[in-house]
């Protein structure tokens, strides 16, 4: 077995977060991190002040033609005054409905649709995917509500209502002012229950991301002067609906859509508490205000993420295209600077911690997506479903029970990194780069179809610690991602010069680009484990799945006496470890010495109890040859190593 190979470069992959999130299984998720109940004072809209626009009733009304005016279910379109991004695409108008929702319609092709012209008095249509609801819908209390007039005062001694908004280009505040709420409540007019409330979309201050914080705000409720005697008084705040509402469905009916009073956090007492997304609860509002807390708001606060149209698959995972980034050359996107190893680390990153990349069209995995091969979403029954067909656009082949492109999700794995890598070496031309025209040379599609991994003769280093060599079972010339889950604890791994390595518990992630040869292995591992067997599960290799494999481990070596080895040998310079026995305890120290027998580094020198243990050396050494020593007790063991 070759148990040591030579190493020319060791890749250590950071830690990053840019662009991981958790996995997201509707868009609206991925815009907000948090709802918080932020304690406010209610400010009312002052119809006499300069820029406050009352929307004289008349005007609302029901699509197609809008003609004929709806007081009870109305619809009335207005400018936002700012670029105002939602769901993914970047709007400047809404429609204000009566029911005490705003919707932006659906954008298709730069066209965007009327709202559905039947009646949206329901409010369980924030939570259902139907055509006969509103998409892409911000309700600050969506109810079966009416809009008031002065002849309502007249006649029946209802308070006249009025729907009013004020924009000054960084935000829009529209208020529903003594609105006839849940007015026709088991059959009956309730002329007390109105109420006040608002809707405030904020302007986004970063200047790549139109991406804007949501405010609900709730203020008065009830006392209308005008009730006589007779009338009955009662006041109904409950029943309506608090949230935000995309497109599509994502399980049975359901559509994707954030809950307010599930997903609320009370901010000024836990202003770290993570939010959790859900779809899966129904809740509607009961009391006034319907934060709980009195004099408050439910704030949503945007993640202002860059998400760009084009290039499906160009491995711009970390947006450095962006502008502002790094690569952004204030021109047409330049694919050879804006592409880089840092992309590839992200894809192997996430699959390592299995935390997958931001899913969402024209996010990170879109943009991992290099081979088009990695859309999926969630059927009727909640059940990914993967879109297994490759097409030039996302768009392409989507099967009839995807109601709306929203509902296709993406993911990138070790393969898409290693085609990534492919490009910045030169070894394939461009990006997206599907698989029907990639290139492993010298390799018949019978051939691919038996490609495999096998793992060579397993070395014990004591300490449960076990080195395994993993070797290709044929050779190989191009791109090659390998994943592979083993049930015990990743230590290290080392790899041939042309593979970067990650790794995360069991979770074991290549990716690289070049010459293998079945003589070599592609990389060594080295595993603890309490087992005398390691299994190897979800083996990936150039995306397609393979058997799991059971590995048989030799038995530990004599720990009788005090022995001193490294993990591995050669050693990268900067991470070098070593696994040591102590038969007594005492005081032992842990040495380094050039070929000239000058000491270079002290690994250890302390009160070791009788035991094994694993020391790193903290100094970077030059490449090249030294030896170790331990000794204590009357005691040395020592042992020499390559450095490169």
């Amino acid at each position: 077995m070759k148990r040591l190979f030579k190493i020319t470069i060791r890749l250590m992959i950071f830690f990053l977060i840019v662009g991981i999130t958790t996995q997201l299984k509707a868009q609206v998720f991925g815009e907000f991190d948090t709802v918080r109940v932020v304690t406010s004072i209610y400010q009312p809209l002052n119809p006499n002040d300069t820029g406050v626009v009352v929307i004289p009733r008349d005007e609302f009304g029901l699509p197609p033609n809008f003609d004929v005016p709806d007081y009870d279910d109305g619809y009335k379109q207005i400018d936002i005054g700012f670029d105002f991004e939602f769901n993914g695409e970047v709007y400047n108008k809404l429609w204000i409905n009566i029911n005490g929702f705003v919707t932006f319609g659906k954008k298709e092709n730069n066209t965007i649709q009327l709202p559905p012209f039947l009646p949206p008095k329901d409010p369980d249509g924030l939570f259902l995917d139907a055509n006969s609801y509103p998409v892409n819908v911000i309700a600050p209390y969506w109810g079966d509500h009416y809009y008031r007039g002065l002849e309502d005062l007249n006649a029946r001694n209802f308070k006249p209502s009025s729907i009013l908004y004020y924009t000054d280009g960084n935000v829009l505040i529209i208020e529903w002012k003594d609105l006839n709420i849940n007015y026709n409540y088991q059959g009956k007019d309730l002329k007390n229950s109105i109420g006040n409330f608002q809707l405030k979309l904020f302007k986004s201050n970063d200047p790549y991301s139109k991406q804007g914080d949501i405010e609900f705000h709730y203020g008065l409720v009830g006392g209308n002067q005008y009730l006589q005697s007779t009338d009955d008084n009662r006041i109904v705040t409950k029943g309506a609906t608090i949230g935000l509402k995309g497109e599509g469905k994502i399980v049975g009916t359901d559509a994707d859509f954030i809950n307010a009073f599930y997903n609320d956090v009370f901010f000024a007492a836990n202003p770290t508490v993570p939010y959790t997304a859900t779809n899966t609860t129904k809740s509607y509002s009961n009391d006034w205000p319907p934060t709980t807390v009195k004099e408050a708001k439910f704030y949503f606060k945007a993640f202002k993420s860059f998400n760009i149209e084009e290039f499906w698959g160009d491995g711009d995972v970390d947006f450095s295209k962006a502008p502002g980034n790094k690569n952004y050359n204030y021109g047409y996107p330049i694919q050879a600077k804006y592409v880089t190893v840092n992309d590839a680390r992200l894809i192997m990153k996430s699959v390592a911690t299995e935390t997958p990349l931001d899913p969402i069209r024209r996010r990170a995995a879109y943009h991992g997506d290099v081979n088009h091969n990695g859309r999926y979403y969630y059927d009727a029954n909640g059940v990914r479903k993967d879109i297994t067909t490759q097409s030039d656009n996302y768009a392409d082949d989507l099967p009839s029970e995807v109601s709306s492109i929203k509902q296709v999700l993406f993911e990138a794995n070790e393969y898409d990194a290693a085609l990534i890598l492919s490009y910045i070496a030169a070894k394939i031309p461009e990006l997206p780069w599907l698989l029907d025209t990639t290139i492993i040379r010298g390799k018949t599609s019978a051939e691919l179809s038996k490609f495999d991994i096998n793992t060579g003769a397993v070395n014990s280093l004591g300490n449960n610690l076990y080195e395994i060599p993993v070797y290709l079972n044929q050779n190989l010339e191009g791109a090659l991602g390998l994943h592979a889950k083993l049930d015990g604890e990743i230590v290290s791994v080392n790899s041939t010069s042309d593979l970067m390595t990650t790794y995360n518990g069991g979770n074991l992630v290549l990716a690289g680009s070049g010459k293998f040869d079945t003589s070599d292995p592609i990389a060594s591992v080295i595993v603890k484990t309490n087992n005398n067997t390691i299994a190897m599960n979800d083996v990936r290799l150039n995306d397609v799945q393979k058997s799991n494999k059971k590995i048989a481990l030799n038995g530990n070596v004599d720990l009788t006496g005090l022995s001193v080895t490294t993990i591995s040998n050669p050693v990268n310079s900067s991470s070098i470890s070593f696994v040591v026995n102590i038969p007594d305890n005492g005081n032992y120290s842990l040495k380094v010495y050039d070929m000239f027998g000058k000491e270079v580094a002290v690994v250890a020198n302390s009160e070791f109890a009788k035991g094994s243990y694993v020391l790193n050396l903290s100094n970077t050494l030059s490449t090249g040859a030294y030896f170790y020593k331990i000794e204590g007790n009357g005691n040395t063991a020592t042992g020499k190593m390559i450095v490169e």
